[in-house]
């Protein structure tokens, strides 16, 4: 979106000029006494907010796998299955002059979502019987058919503060991992690729996050010379992967919404933020709208976002999400809820981002002293005052609020009565 094709140069210079004056009344013009003078005000408004439900997520395109369950009294149920791909990342090139030992699994917990301490968890590994495909576009409904039995399972207790999960992998799966990596019709180590998906017992408790960027994220195949001496070899779980996730949101507070885009409150004052299980808040411009329709003569000098949130106690040991961005709503009331389109169609982007053109979205960081997201947005603001003044429509009535990342664990709770947009502005007067 081109800040140019929006904005009147004119505007621009004038609303940098008042920036860098102390005086907003005193920007170098000569001004007889009875010329109009600028009078710099104040206004301040509250956006009417609801929440949305959003039943498409893209999984493919973020650095994690989630594998688990978790219920709350609020969003219901999350159950998540990861597909993913092992290549090999370093150490000992395999090879048939070596003997197969062992092999050794970890993986970094990046977020976890468990109550207490647990036992018997249990991950059924499964290889796949079709393609991953390192391209594609996979939402969280998509599925890859699974084998009849699964090739190994990986057993382990947790507790909620565990950093790490470490698996010795059975013998036959370990020694097929091994097998591939020699396999003569590889050509190059470079080559191995090995898809697989993780499913989680039904019975286990908790969600877990798993970062695959991570140096701990890794299988270990471990072998031996003839001489007794042993070598490692690394593989990683790459970045060709994709999330299975189902919401069940029955008997939770947002079982109010049921079917994609349907829009609601559940009546405490409060909107939510959580992108996993497919609920955004949206918030309405109409206050700012009006008050444009009613000024059309003013010049913005500065509009802000004051976005307030607070920590239910349920959810203190929940993370708030770290960033949020704003999004457009489509024709037919969704929004770029998978992360497919072009980030400057579909978000708000940042004064830099208007003004040099080149998609630099919008995006506040929550505050946790403040317990509140703040961030200016006043080229927005005055390509909206641009729109009602040219008779154009307003290029947003409303906005969606979203994660920057859409598949972690962290979640918002907003107080309606802190949702703000303040406005700092110019008016000619006699």
């Amino acid at each position: 979106m081109n800040l140019l094709d929006r904005i009147k140069l004119g505007s621009i210079a004038l609303v940098l000029v008042l920036f860098a004056c102390e005086d907003p009344n005193n920007f170098g013009l000569e001004l007889e006494p009875s010329d109009p003078i600028t009078v710099s005000q104040f206004a301040e408004f509250v956006l009417p907010s609801s929440n949305v439900f959003m039943d498409s997520l893209r999984t493919d395109n973020e650095n994690n796998l989630l594998i688990g369950s978790y219920s709350d009294s609020v969003y219901g149920t999350i159950d998540a299955r990861s597909w993913f791909r092992i290549t090999y990342a370093g150490g000992q090139i395999p090879s048939d002059t070596l003997f197969y030992d062992s092999t050794l699994l970890t993986m970094e917990i990046e977020a976890l979502r468990l109550d207490a301490p647990v036992t018997n968890q249990r991950i059924f590994v499964y290889e796949l019987l079709d393609t991953l495909f390192q391209e594609a576009v996979y939402l969280k409904d998509k599925s890859i058919p699974l084998a009849a039995t699964p090739i190994d399972t990986l057993e382990f207790a947790l507790a909620p503060d565990d950093s790490v999960l470490f698996f010795e992998l059975n013998n036959a799966f370990g020694r097929e991992i091994f097998d591939r990596t020699i396999d003569e019709e590889l050509g190059s180590i470079t080559s191995f690729e090995y898809s697989l998906a993780f499913v989680p017992d039904a019975a286990n408790d908790g969600l877990i996050s798993i970062d695959i960027t991570r140096d701990t994220t890794a299988v270990y195949v471990y072998t031996l010379d003839s001489a007794g001496n042993s070598y490692r070899s690394q593989l990683e779980l790459d970045n060709t992967h994709f999330i299975n996730i189902q919401q069940d949101r029955s008997g939770s507070s947002f079982s109010i919404l049921q079917n994609d885009l349907d829009t609601g409150m559940i009546g405490n004052g409060s909107v939510y933020l959580y992108p996993l299980a497919g609920i955004y808040p949206t918030l309405e411009l109409e206050p700012l709208l009006e008050f444009i329709r009613q000024n059309p003569g003013v010049i913005i000098q500065k509009a802000s976002f004051e976005l307030g949130a607070y920590r239910p106690p349920a959810f203190d040991p929940i993370d708030a999400i770290n960033a949020i961005n704003f999004r457009f709503r489509t024709s037919n009331g969704g929004f770029d809820g998978s992360g497919i389109l072009t980030p400057g169609l579909n978000l708000v982007l940042s004064d830099a981002g208007y003004l040099a053109n080149n998609n630099q979205v919008l995006s506040l960081r929550y505050d946790d002293d403040d317990e509140n997201y703040e961030g200016d947005f006043t080229l927005f603001a005055q390509i909206l005052l641009e729109n009602f003044k040219d008779g154009d429509d307003f290029v947003a009535e409303d906005l969606v609020i979203a994660g920057v990342s859409f598949l972690n664990l962290e979640q918002t709770t907003f107080l309606q009565s802190e949702l703000k947009v303040k406005l700092f502005y110019t008016a000619l007067t006699e």
